[in-house]
């Protein structure tokens, strides 16, 4: 019983993420933000 429980928030958790992807109009232009942010951080190490 505890175990459905758990998978129960888990699948809350998930849907809450991916909610948040659908508000995200414009998801592109986070990838390419999140990209960039990482290629620099990348070029400083």
């Amino acid at each position: 019983m505890k175990n459905a429980k758990k998978c129960q928030k888990n699948k809350n958790s998930l849907q809450k993420i991916v909610d948040g992807f659908d508000n995200k109009k414009n998801l592109r232009e986070s990838v390419n933000q999140i990209k960039n942010n990482l290629t620099r951080r990348a070029k400083i190490a």
